[in-house]
């Protein structure tokens, strides 16, 4: 039929567009391998691939130079992510991040309208990169822990936000509550009122116990954590 010619070709056209890319990369010549690269994403934004490659030409471009990860997002940009136009913020990102590839606002407002597209792979690609570029941006933390936690990946996710973090403010909400409970009862019963059917002391030690228990698991997710980076090394 006409509409599966269609794609048929404009799939061609793209694959050619990409090979011609990975060969342009290949030669440095970084700025045509980039109009190559955009061009796919703008029209395959979804394809993991396209992206992944538009993202490692950049840095490869950019090797070298000082890394910009600062600055607020240029206002058609802002604006379109506001409205939740979200093809139109991947459309503008691209031509951000062609100038800066760090930009740590333009990635992440690019994983936002992945997530409002469903385009999981890519989103992740996208946090990846702006936390390569910054580490330590709060947000990017908190939408890539969301993010796999939202797809399954409930260990990257526990990861990414820390696991002494993660388990120790659970573990905290958990023995401060275990302890008032328990200091009431405490309190209550040195005014002579009787401990006998009284559950809420059993509630205020199994806070406690579930306090320590979780602070627990997050110090032993950091030593693993630590005893795998240093097996990496």
């Amino acid at each position: 039929t006409a509409g599966a010619e269609k794609t048929t070709s404009r799939t061609k056209r793209l694959r050619g567009c990409f090979e011609r890319g990975v060969q342009r990369a290949a030669a440095h010549d970084y700025d045509y391998a980039h109009a190559m690269f955009a061009e796919c994403v703008a029209a395959d934004p979804s394809n993991l691939q396209f992206v992944e490659a538009m993202l490692e030409n950049l840095r490869a471009k950019a090797a070298g130079s000082k890394k910009r990860t600062g600055g607020r997002l240029p206002k058609p940009l802002k604006t379109a992510l506001e409205h939740e136009q979200w093809s139109e913020v991947l459309q503008l990102g691209i031509e951000v991040l062609a100038n800066n590839p760090w930009h740590v606002a333009t990635l992440h407002a690019m994983a936002r309208a992945c997530e409002g597209l469903r385009y999981n792979e890519v989103e992740l690609a996208y946090l990846k990169e702006a936390l390569d570029a910054n580490p330590k941006d709060i947000e990017v933390n908190r939408h890539c822990g969301r993010s796999l936690g939202r797809m399954g990946q409930f260990d990257q996710a526990i990861a990414v936000g820390k696991p002494l973090r993660f388990f120790g403010s659970l573990g905290s909400v958990a023995l401060a509550g275990g302890s008032l409970v328990t200091l009431a009862v405490v309190a209550e019963r040195m005014m002579g009122v009787s401990m006998a059917d009284r559950p809420l002391l059993l509630l205020g030690v199994t806070g406690i116990v579930l306090g320590v228990q979780l602070f627990s698991l997050g110090l032993l997710g950091e030593l693993r954590d630590r005893h795998v980076q240093l097996a990496a090394k």
